[in-house]
């Protein structure tokens, strides 16, 4: 109030002393009304954290979790990040979101045989699920390719658009397979934009979705966002940023909508950690997904060669570190490469629980919130967990069933 009043009386007088030379009445009426305006503001501002923690769970809102964090950590944060931020918009990013629009328009699904959209989120098991899918429909035979996307193209093509590549282009072996990041309905504001289910993609095509422990996918986009774009990020600035901008809460949408359509027979889906922890099974359901026979000596072939330890070979992990898009965005940004890509299966990942050793108590308590708030509503589940043990043990029931049918039907023949 006191700078104000120096500003508009065009004086070179201290604020303060400009303020104490106004009359007494004047004064104390002055600054009441900046503490009643202040205490609204605050009241305010009150009301609405309140909403949003006890009412309007369902929704996004930053100002809470600025409070979560604390205002210094995340204003902080963002401070931190400005460097990057600022760089990432030199790269035309708006454009290719329009370009990505017409992308999908150009793109032609097959539906005999059905194309198959890798429709999982990023740093989720995108690259792993796409190797298993394509050494199926290669029968175990390796092709020569320099990247993964120049035999299965990224749908949208997002930042891949800077390569000009054609979405319809011939691929090796049927059927077609696509990656996407999609998500299956309409995320909400900010992320308005194209969905599975608005691009008639939801009905016949085949989608295969996988999940991962959002700690460990903050941690492994974080990794492969370091050497992306050779720049000092720390991982707790990176996660913050991230949560506030409201990503947390649309993957938390997209799972439950996905898991509401599980049993779909277009929908393949996943957790991450049973692809670590069942390759084999996973590899026999993408299988089946894909009507592809060969047996088990098949699935045999193609578990050895989606390892980790396979596909992060020196001869192998250039397909999958998406070099040919990076070297497009050093020479965008004049960028001279300091160090090598990391890439996208890097030597110390494919793991789990690496982010919750990580992440600060604050922001995982967080995470833990938000799926109380998004998830347990739609689906019933408490936690992550709770969700995988359901899962397996609703699959186990399916396979039973299906075993009995076929043995009833046997014994009737």
């Amino acid at each position: 109030l006191a700078q104000a009043l120096s500003a508009t009386r065009g004086s070179s007088i201290e604020p303060s002393v400009c303020l104490q030379r106004l009359p007494l009445k004047r004064r104390s009426m002055l600054l009441a009304a900046a503490s009643a305006a202040g205490a609204a503001a605050a009241a305010a501002a009150a009301a609405a954290l309140l909403k949003a923690r006890y009412v309007s769970t369902g929704s996004h809102s930053w100002p809470l979790f600025c409070v979560q964090v604390g205002p210094s950590a995340y204003y902080g944060a963002f401070k931190r990040m400005l460097p990057f931020f600022k760089e990432a918009s030199t790269w035309g990013m708006e454009k290719m979101k329009e370009r990505s629009g017409e992308r999908i328009q150009q793109y032609k699904p097959r539906r005999q045989p059905s194309d198959i959209l890798v429709a999982v989120p990023r740093k989720s098991g995108t690259t792993w699920l796409m190797q298993i899918a394509h050494q199926l429909r290669m029968r175990g035979v390796e092709v020569p390719y320099e990247t993964d996307s120049d035999v299965m193209p990224w749908m949208e093509g997002e930042i891949a658009l800077l390569l000009e590549d054609d979405v319809n282009k011939p691929q090796p072996g049927e059927p077609r397979i696509l990656k996407t990041h999609l998500h299956w309905s309409e995320p909400g504001p900010p992320l308005w934009g194209p969905t599975l289910e608005n691009e008639g993609l939801t009905k016949d095509t085949k989608m295969i979705y996988c999940f991962r422990d959002q700690q460990d996918k903050l941690y492994s986009y974080w990794k492969f966002l370091l050497s992306f774009v050779e720049m000092e990020i720390v991982f707790c600035d990176f996660a913050i940023t991230y949560i506030a901008l409201g990503e947390l809460d649309i993957e938390l949408k997209n799972l439950c909508d996905f898991w509401e359509h599980r049993r779909d027979p277009n929908v393949c889906f996943f957790f991450f950690e049973d692809l670590l922890s069942e390759h084999a099974e996973c590899v026999r359901r993408v299988q089946s997904f894909m009507d592809i026979g060969g047996g088990e000596e098949l699935v045999a072939q193609v578990v050895a060669k989606t390892t980790h330890e396979y596909m992060s070979q020196p001869d192998q992990f250039t397909k999958f570190d998406d070099h040919d898009i990076i070297y497009a965005i050093d020479k965008k940004r004049g960028h001279t490469r300091k160090a090598p890509i990391i890439g996208k299966v890097r030597k110390d990942g494919g793991k789990a629980g690496s982010g919750k050793q990580k992440l600060p108590a604050a922001v995982i308590d967080w995470l833990d919130w938000r799926w109380q708030c998004i998830v347990l509503p739609r689906t019933g589940f408490a936690d992550l967990e709770a969700m995988r043990s359901a899962w397996a043990e609703e699959r186990k029931t399916f396979a039973a069933n299906c075993e009995a049918e076929e043995q009833k039907a046997f014994s009737a023949s």
